[in-house]
């Protein structure tokens, strides 16, 4: 994750690529309508232009206060994936009531059966995701703003 970022931020530096940090909307309840409506006025300034938004499953869900309703209602066309792997991810980066940071986890969000031991993408049992990116580990990433602290 970290060298796609550095490789985007050099593309930026080409203005070949905008990249907008959601982190920027600061935290609490609101975070949610924040960055959307960040990234919202982001591709407003560029109508032509194809938007990606890298932030936890949390922030991507179908439904809720999720980023995804706003950007939608907008009339923009949002495929929402999360990444799981073949077992469960044993850590995720989040935040919960005791802090924010690393906590251990048996989650597993893809779908059971047969192709949940392929990995690839593949389309999501749980209607929070559209797709399930199924990789063969995983394990907790620091947000990019703390990761280079």
């Amino acid at each position: 994750m970290r060298d796609l970022l550095c490789h985007a931020l050099a593309l930026e530096k080409k203005q070949k690529l905008t990249i907008v940090y959601l982190n920027s909307a600061g935290r609490g309840r609101d975070f949610d309508a924040k960055a959307a409506q960040l990234f919202l006025d982001a591709m407003r300034a560029k109508p032509r232009s194809t938007g990606l938004v890298l932030a936890g499953n949390f922030h991507t869900r179908n439904m809720g206060s999720a980023m995804t309703p706003a950007l939608r209602a907008a009339g923009y066309k949002v495929t929402t994936a999360t990444a799981s792997t073949r077992e469960a991810a044993p850590e995720v980066w989040q935040c919960q009531p005791s802090g924010c940071g690393v906590h251990p986890t048996t989650i597993n969000f893809c779908p059971e059966g047969p192709a949940v031991h392929q990995p690839g993408w593949q389309k999501s049992s749980d209607p929070r995701w559209d797709q399930c990116l199924i990789l063969q580990n995983i394990s907790a990433s620091y947000p990019f703003d703390t990761a280079s602290k």
